[in-house]
């Protein structure tokens, strides 16, 4: 039998070129766990706050063409999704328009592609459940629709900008500097992690 023995260093005590290995054996440190979990927690929670009921989100990131998030619901809670309307929408018969949306509507997402996660693979869909007909409030229902996918659409850009913003947090260089130091991890001289 043979003891061989070794020196080991502290991050901090390699050389410039040492450290660069360290990092880059360690670049997905941060990210090799489910990291989005919490993000996605925060935005269903938001979505429902918003009115949208039973709320899925599906992302794809960072650097590939068709990335992106969406989100998918199954019903709308019109009292919550209401406050947001007004505030940025002057609404004719508004009354008759809030029981008409909430008596005769059902929204949802519908599914446009399944190959991405961005906001283009899905749309609002609406099926309308009355044998009579409100003409005066059709069209005022028709801007409602086109101010909700609107609305979704910006949702899922800065659902997928706040999850972006996370992992490059997470996959930054100090990130991964600040985890090394944290695990206490020793190296050998040239920056290869000692076992």
């Amino acid at each position: 039998m043979r003891v061989k023995q070794i020196t080991v260093y502290e991050f901090e005590e390699l050389s410039s070129k040492a450290k660069r290995k360290a990092i880059d054996h360690f670049q997905d440190i941060n990210i090799d766990y489910e990291w989005w979990e919490p993000e996605l927690d925060y935005w269903k929670g938001k979505l429902s706050e918003y009115g949208f009921r039973q709320p899925e989100i599906y992302f794809s990131g960072f650097s590939n063409q068709g990335d992106g998030a969406c989100f998918e619901f199954n019903g709308l809670d019109i009292e919550k999704v209401w406050t947001f309307y007004t505030k940025h929408n002057k609404v004719k018969h508004e009354a008759a328009l809030k029981f008409y949306l909430q008596e005769f509507h059902h929204f949802q997402t519908r599914t446009i592609n399944s190959r991405y996660s961005h906001a283009m693979t899905r749309e609002i869909a609406c099926d309308y459940y009355s044998n009579r007909e409100y003409r005066h409030l059709d069209k005022e229902a028709k801007r409602f629709e086109e101010w909700l996918e609107s609305f979704r659409v910006g949702l899922c850009h800065e659902i997928y900008h706040n999850l972006s913003d996370e992992y490059n947090g997470l996959t930054s260089e100090e990130s991964i500097v600040d985890t090394i130091k944290a695990n206490d991890y020793e190296f050998t001289e040239n920056g290869k992690l000692s076992v």
